[in-house]
């Protein structure tokens, strides 16, 4: 499944001119043809189709910039040695963005000016590292406290730097952290990041922390824990945006009865919680994006079989499958003009 739940979101900011802007939704995904998982955005719901289905292959971040549309993903040989193989779309055109000799796996993509950046990871089998790709060039982000392990997931490049959210592992434990430029920050033990949101001086980074015998959803600001959750279900936070002085994160808790094994969408606004669904069936917000007053979340809910690629605004689900066949929703980008 190509569900991302350690994904980039953004929004585009629009000037104040006293015309109606138009908004448009961006979403990143992917949906099955019952053989394969297809590649796949859509804009405003209208589904733009990435791969051909005659492999498996997922996207898992979105990008506007002008007129152009970025989106990075992953795709899946279906000959051996059967690696994976990070890439990226531009307007539909797929860029490489490793030979396949290894198994690499996207996370995020950002642009900035005419520079293209994804963030990833390279799984050797012996010291898997977390990287990122500018322009087709890697870039490796090495293990925190000396691991053996780093994997990369949301990014983005502020005034000329780049961050990197993601973890460090030796294989029993985990460390929470994020690169600035290369360089590592240690964020939290037993925990992992997964996006990250910069706003003046401020970073922010979303993840959860491991409690013995449950998961807490959590974010950091400038490495401050705050936690979203207490510890009693099941929590992650899979996506972080600040606008303002708001902070808002995307996530899924379990339900009350974990046996269930089902799981609520909810973001939360300045830690005050919000759910997108009731329970009855599974649902997963994997990213947020904040336009203005509008609350966009990308994820998926299920139905009796099969998870429908959705997102939500304001709280209202906006169905992007028909839920005939399994999909999912990976990131999210409100571009204003």
């Amino acid at each position: 499944m190509f569900l991302c739940i350690l994904g980039l979101c953004s929004c585009d900011k629009n000037h104040d001119t006293g015309v109606t802007p138009q908004v448009d939704v961006y979403v990143a995904g992917w949906e099955s043809n019952g053989v394969h998982q297809v590649a796949k955005y859509w804009k405003n719901g209208v589904p733009v189709t990435l791969s051909d289905g005659s492999k498996d292959e997922g996207a898992v971040g979105i990008v506007v910039s002008g007129n152009d549309v970025y989106v990075a993903g992953t795709e899946y040989s279906i000959t051996a040695p059967y690696n994976a193989s990070a890439k990226y779309w531009k307007n539909g055109a797929p860029v490489i963005l490793s030979d396949g000799s290894v198994n690499t796996y996207a996370s995020a993509i950002a642009v900035s000016g005419s520079d293209v950046y994804v963030a990833g990871s390279e799984v050797n089998g012996t010291n898997d590292v977390a990287k990122f790709w500018k322009n087709g060039t890697a870039v490796s982000l090495p293990p925190a406290l000396g691991f053996d392990f780093s994997y990369a997931g949301g990014m983005t490049v502020a005034e000329g730097n780049v961050y990197v959210a993601g973890e460090s592992s030796d294989g029993n434990d985990r460390i929470a952290e994020y690169w600035k430029n290369g360089r590592p920050v240690i964020l939290g033990d037993f925990a992992s990041a997964g996006s990250i949101a910069v706003s003046g001086n401020d970073v922010y980074v979303s993840g959860f922390v491991e409690n013995y015998s449950t998961i807490t959803a959590v974010y950091w600001k400038n490495g401050n824990l705050v936690n979203l959750t207490d510890g009693s279900k099941d929590a992650i936070a899979s996506s972080i945006a600040v606008s303002g002085n708001d902070v808002y994160v995307a996530g899924s808790e379990s339900t009350a009865n974990p046996t269930v094994g089902k799981s609520v969408a909810k973001y939360w606004k300045n830690g005050i919680a919000m759910n997108l669904s009731n329970g009855s069936t599974s649902a997963h917000a994997s990213c947020i994006a904040v336009s203005g007053n509008d609350i966009y979340v990308a994820g998926y809910e299920s139905n009796a079989s099969n998870d429908i690629a959705t997102y939500w605004k304001n709280g209202i689900p906006v169905f992007l499958t028909d839920g005939s066949k399994t999909a999912g929703a990976g990131s999210i980008f409100i571009a204003i003009q």
